[in-house]
């Protein structure tokens, strides 16, 4: 079934109306497959020329349309790491079509994922750009890729809470080789007293419950106490990411807000 876009009022720039006029020509697989080509080539292209604007993450979320079955899967997650490389913010979204066809039946190629990982760590973590490392460690993570010593190195460095309890976790998980994650610097901040009092109190408190790290101060903290008494968790190292069930529906539609413009 031949589908456009529909345009929103999100989507007055020109990048997203030339998108939004993009004809999807539908039909099977293979027709399908060079649809997704030919949108994102056009999307990469646009987004060269408009790089302040959320193109890549507009074409990903686009491309919850798409289920593709074995033959073509390989070439559209390689479509989807280029995405995700180009703007990271793209990464909720791109995960979720990663999971979607895994529960498919399809895999994911662990040394694409691998080096588009590695790629974005080492591009953004000395930048302290936590957000986009966070993503990236999330996605090997959920997906078990295997990582090398020099990721675990450069995220060692970093101090963001959210970075550092996803590496703990994947160190947890086997995906750094062992002794590769230097966990020093985090072990001093939630070993320092005043850790439950400071911008830090996540990875002091969430570290010491998981049993990664430790902080002494716990026990004795008149709110943390309570917390550990009650077994109280902030980051459930069980769950995925949830399906956009209600975006992935509005396809064909692709009706964006205000934060994708």
């Amino acid at each position: 079934m031949i589908g456009r876009l529909r345009r929103s009022w999100a989507l007055s720039e020109q990048w997203a109306i030339d998108l939004g006029r993009f004809v999807f020509r539908g039909g099977g697989p293979e027709a399908q497959l060079n649809d997704a080509i030919a949108f994102f080539s056009r999307a990469f292209e646009l987004a060269q020329e408009y790089q302040q604007h959320a193109v890549v993450r507009f074409a990903v979320v686009a491309a919850q349309r798409w289920l593709f079955p074995a033959a073509g899967w390989r070439t559209f997650q390689g479509l989807l790491f280029n995405a995700v490389t180009a703007d990271p913010a793209s990464f909720p979204v791109a995960i979720v079509l990663f999971d979607r066809h895994v529960a498919a039946g399809r895999t994911v190629n662990r040394t694409a994922a691998r080096s588009t990982i590695e790629s974005i760590v080492a591009r953004h973590a000395p930048l302290g750009h936590g957000s986009e490392v966070a993503w990236a460690l999330w996605m090997a993570i959920q997906f078990a890729v295997a990582l090398f010593d020099q990721t675990a190195a450069v995220v060692s460095s970093m101090e963001d809470d959210v970075v550092a309890l996803l590496a703990l976790d994947a160190n947890q998980r086997g995906l750094f080789s062992a002794g590769a994650l230097n966990t020093t610097t985090w072990q001093a901040l939630a070993s320092a007293p005043d850790a439950l009092g400071g911008e830090h109190w996540l990875l002091a408190y969430e570290g010491n419950r998981k049993g990664w790290l430790q902080c002494p101060t716990v026990g004795t903290h008149a709110f943390f106490s309570v917390l550990e008494a009650n077994q109280i968790s902030f980051y459930d190292p069980t769950r995925r990411l949830v399906t956009f069930e209600g975006a992935a529906a509005a396809v064909p539609g692709g009706a964006l807000g205000a934060g994708y413009s």
